[in-house]
């Protein structure tokens, strides 16, 4: 102990007389302690929980279609989907979903953020609940367009409505078509996709309504182990 003691004194002693090697000493430890936070941030991002929010990751697996294709990934259509979901036996469940870019508005101000059309079982799959109200139900995914109801993130929540309670059943206007609340997402919880912070969530039979055009078709399928 007594030694402990004499290094830290000796310590002292030569950075009061070298204070600009003390500096360099801080700096050079800040930094190395900066680069060890942003590599495990990144690992625990990456790696040990890649999808914030959802339990469970290391049983989920990301399907496409097609020949190998970053952008854009092949996509399945709808009935590829339930096809799928209705005849596999390796996996205990199977969601799908598509994401892009869309426009808020209603009462505040327009909003651009990232919405997606996902199938009735998304929430359920990814073992989910909702902090305030309640997620799809299999009916809200059945003839194209027969659902026109809205789930959004906790942040959009917070953000756009102040934590109200009372939004449930308040009507958004999602790319200028009007949606129904009923539910928000559990806290931190923002999609499947790494990295993208979806806010909005409305069932997969709405795609045309939703992002337009005649494509009905889904980027990504997900299934759960």
């Amino acid at each position: 102990m007594s030694t402990l003691w004499d290094d830290l004194r000796q310590a002292i002693r030569n950075l009061r007389a070298n204070p600009g090697f003390g500096f360099a000493s801080a700096v050079t430890l800040a930094l190395g302690i900066a680069a060890n936070t942003t590599v495990f941030s990144w690992v625990e991002a990456t790696l040990l929980d890649p999808v914030p929010g959802v339990g469970g990751t290391h049983g989920l697996a990301a399907v496409t279609r097609g020949q190998r294709s970053l952008s854009p990934p092949p996509p399945f259509s709808y009935p590829d989907y339930k096809d799928l979901r209705e005849a596999t036996h390796s996996f205990s469940a199977m969601l799908a979903y598509h994401d892009d870019a869309v426009v808020l508005t209603g009462d505040a101000r327009p909003q651009r953020l990232w919405g997606a059309v996902v199938s009735a079982n998304y929430f359920d799959v990814l073992r989910t609940r909702p902090a305030l109200g309640r997620f799809f139900l299999p009916a809200e995914e059945g003839a194209e367009g027969a659902a026109a109801v809205v789930v959004i993130s906790d942040d959009l929540w917070r953000s756009r409505f102040a934590s109200d309670t009372g939004v449930l059943g308040r009507t958004l206007h999602v790319n200028d078509h009007a949606y129904t609340v009923i539910g928000v997402a559990p806290p931190g919880f923002h999609g499947v996709k790494t990295g993208l912070r979806s806010d909005i969530f409305i069932p997969l039979t709405r795609d045309r309504t939703v992002f337009g055009g005649t494509r009905f078709e889904l980027s990504t399928a997900l299934r759960e182990g």
